[in-house]
């Protein structure tokens, strides 16, 4: 009689290993939904998808939005909307409003952005994931903008300036 008994034993175990990966993966697709929260407004997209999906039932999850969830998920289109300062990069933008001037400028590898003459009028933006380095022949007759903010230097007509700049900057608001 005994022996019958280890065959359905057997059974349960399918049921358990089953169970087990559910947990698993809910658990995983859990993890990566907290885990895409803290993230930047790329990850935020998707989990709004999906809580757009759910309302297929319709009244159980209509009070949810009053947690003020998705009050908090509005700014992040408008964010993305400065499409010209992205946070993952740095962007310099080089314009020569008051005269012409040679400007240099290399990414974070060393590798020529661009090297020449920038006429009255004319700018030049470049983009790097890391830092620009940039070397201004006339730095008075240039104006910077580093990730969509103006730098305010006092730069002297004629001047050379070596300047670099990264992510962060310009830390002065």
């Amino acid at each position: 009689g005994a022996e019958r008994i280890r065959p359905e034993r057997r059974g349960p175990n399918w049921t358990a290993a089953m169970v087990a990966a559910i947990v698993v993966v809910v658990g995983f697709v859990g993890f990566t939904a907290v885990k895409g929260g803290s993230g930047g407004g790329d990850t935020n997209a998707k989990s709004h998808v999906a809580e757009g999906s759910t309302p297929g039932t319709g009244k159980p999850s209509s009070p949810k939005p009053t947690g003020g969830k998705p009050a908090d998920q509005k700014p992040a289109p408008s964010d993305s909307a400065i499409a010209a300062a992205p946070q993952d990069k740095v962007t310099v933008q080089v314009s020569a409003p008051n005269g012409r001037s040679w400007i240099s400028a290399k990414d974070h590898n060393g590798r020529m952005l661009f090297d020449g003459l920038l006429n009255k009028g004319e700018s030049k933006t470049f983009q790097d994931s890391t830092k620009i380095n940039l070397i201004l022949g006339d730095a008075g007759a240039i104006q910077l903008y580093v990730n969509g903010k103006k730098i305010e230097d006092q730069f002297q007509p004629g001047a050379v300036e070596r300047l670099t700049y990264t992510k962060g900057d310009p830390q002065v608001g």
